[in-house]
């Protein structure tokens, strides 16, 4: 496909340009195949496209297979009849594929840790909240391709499918140019990161709560107590114990988020190893 200079507007989001256009070239499209071509060859697409092609590192041969990715369960209502789905099944494969390359990382680039630790960092790293972030990097909460009803909700914002177009944008990538073309376009989205992807701290940001009762069930042989009471409403106050004394205390709106966080922080400044801080 020629991909020709662009004379467009950039301060429009692909997914406000698909919500206003992308019908239209449905309506035009007698299937599937005519839909990805026709969306293919606006100007917006491929200005779109094209900065999304410099973020991987990597030029498409054909924009079909990341259309594709692009396109959220929503916008099924919207191209009923003519052949096209959503990005589901890209997501799929996309979740394998990633899984193996991190997974190949982890073992080349943590040979001292044992399985259950390699286990655990890989979920820490190949989950909802790490794809989110990398999604993001990449630009896709502005390339998604959803209904009016998603759109005007901003419900693709949250949820899962940001993460979901990140699997699927790797496959798509996969499945237009292979393995190696996969692996550089990871490696060069994970370097968009503020810090290292695989920097061990990951493991405590994704599940601290379940990193520190394991820490102090072997220091002290009892899990970490939390108590929360309502201060105003809809706000808490919790407070960690470590041997019935006050570790630390935090409040928010939600009490497992806040638990969360608490973990988090005690890991983070080792207080489960000291005494009592009675901190706020």
């Amino acid at each position: 496909m020629q991909k020709t200079t662009l004379q467009t507007n950039a301060k429009l989001s692909f997914t406000e340009f698909a919500l206003n256009n992308a019908r239209d070239v449905v309506l035009r499209s007698n299937d599937a195949s005519h839909f990805f071509h026709n969306l293919a060859q606006l100007p917006q697409t491929i200005y779109a496209l094209s900065s999304l092609e410099a973020k991987l590192g990597m030029t498409f041969r054909s924009y079909e297979w990341p259309l594709k990715a692009l396109i959220h369960r929503s916008f099924m209502n919207d191209a009923k009849d003519k052949g096209i789905n959503s990005n589901e099944r890209l997501e799929f494969l996309g979740d394998s594929l990633v899984g193996a390359i991190v997974s190949k990382t982890l073992f080349e680039k943590f040979n001292h840790l044992p399985e259950g630790d390699l286990s655990k960092l890989r979920a820490a790293l190949v989950n909802e909240i790490s794809f989110t972030e990398l999604a993001k990097c990449l630009g896709l909460q502005d390339l998604l391709i959803v209904g009016k009803g998603e759109f005007i909700d901003k419900n693709y914002l949250s949820g899962g499918a940001l993460a979901d177009a990140f699997e699927a944008m790797m496959a798509a990538v996969f499945k237009d140019q292979g393995q190696e073309a996969l692996e550089l376009a990871f490696n060069n989205t994970i370097q968009l990161l503020d810090d290292s992807f695989y920097d061990v701290k990951r493991l405590n940001d994704f599940d601290p709560k379940t990193r520190l009762q394991e820490k102090t069930m072997a220091l002290y042989k009892v899990a970490p107590i939390y108590e929360a009471k309502e201060v105003t409403i809809g706000k808490f106050l919790v407070t960690l114990k470590i041997q019935e004394k006050n570790i630390l205390s935090l409040e928010g709106h939600s009490k497992k988020k806040t638990e969360k966080e608490l973990a988090r922080r005690v890991l983070a400044q080792n207080l489960h190893l000291e005494g009592d801080q009675n901190a706020h």
